[in-house]
């Protein structure tokens, strides 16, 4: 097995390997944390929202699902913004 298969990092930015294109891409860590941390936030959001109102309505298994069907609108949302800027 070679080098492909491992990430590389660096200090300066964060390099990630792609082993099947053998390409390398950069991304810096602040960029990197602009990107996931208002993710983050809003996972912790929906799943605080979903504790303290449909939780108790619906119970925990249907409030789960509702969930997931929540969490996946919400990410076709973002890409389909994130797409018509382009």
């Amino acid at each position: 097995m070679g080098n492909e298969m491992w990430h590389q990092f660096e200090l300066d930015g964060l390099c990630l390997r792609n082993f099947w294109c053998k390409q390398v891409v950069s991304m810096s860590w602040p960029k990197a944390l602009l990107t996931w941390l208002p993710i983050a936030i809003a996972e912790s959001i929906h799943r605080t929202l979903r504790q303290l109102f449909v939780t108790p309505i619906l119970g925990v298994l249907p409030a789960r699902q509702l969930g997931v069907l929540g969490r996946g609108a919400s990410r076709l949302h973002r890409r389909w913004l994130l797409n018509s800027q382009t």
